[in-house]
């Protein structure tokens, strides 16, 4: 009689008949999905709750610019590792300066998407030039010898700046985050 379930059954009983104000609207909660659908329905997000998500964000990719600075370099054993690393760091200051334009433009979104549209671009446009570069060395390289590290470094360049520019191209040219 006392087991869990019982009192989950009267929990679910008494919600049933509990009527709650939502915005001038009463909404009736007939059964326990009806309670967590209605505390975690999707609520419209205010200017301060946008902009300290962006600020937060901002931080964290700021930090995060700064952990692959300081470890990156001591991976640096060649030039092909230097242009990873410079498109890697070109990301994460993209990331960085979006969040921050989101952050001081959050009553003003338009603008917001505006500068980092363009940034976007112009961020994306040397990332391309990295990319072709770092292309033809693989290239080069696998047309000598096919061995593992080879194909693991083609993979790296593939999911680290292939990835990022072609999201980068997209956004610029608003083929995501268009509006309807």
């Amino acid at each position: 009689m006392n087991e869990p379930s019982h009192y989950l059954r009267k929990l679910v009983h008494k919600l049933d008949f509990i009527q709650l104000s939502d915005h001038s609207t009463e909404t009736r909660l007939h059964s326990f999905s009806d309670v967590i659908r209605f505390f975690f329905r999707a609520q419209p997000m205010t200017f301060e709750t946008t902009a300290l998500r962006s600020g937060m964000a901002a931080l964290a990719a700021f930090a995060l610019l700064l952990a692959t600075l300081v470890i990156g370099r001591r991976f640096v054993i060649n030039y092909i590792f230097g242009y990873l690393l410079v498109g890697i760091l070109l990301e994460m200051a993209y990331l960085a300066i979006h969040f921050l334009l989101n952050m001081l433009f959050a009553s003003k979104p338009n603008v917001a998407r505006t500068a980092s549209r363009s940034l976007a671009a112009v961020v994306a446009l040397p990332e391309t030039l990295i990319i072709a570069v770092l292309t033809i060395l693989i290239l080069q390289s696998l047309a000598v010898v096919v061995d593992a590290p080879s194909i693991i470094f083609t993979a790296v360049v593939l999911v680290g700046l292939v990835l990022p520019t072609l999201f980068l191209w997209s956004y610029a040219v608003g083929l995501i985050g268009r509006r309807v």
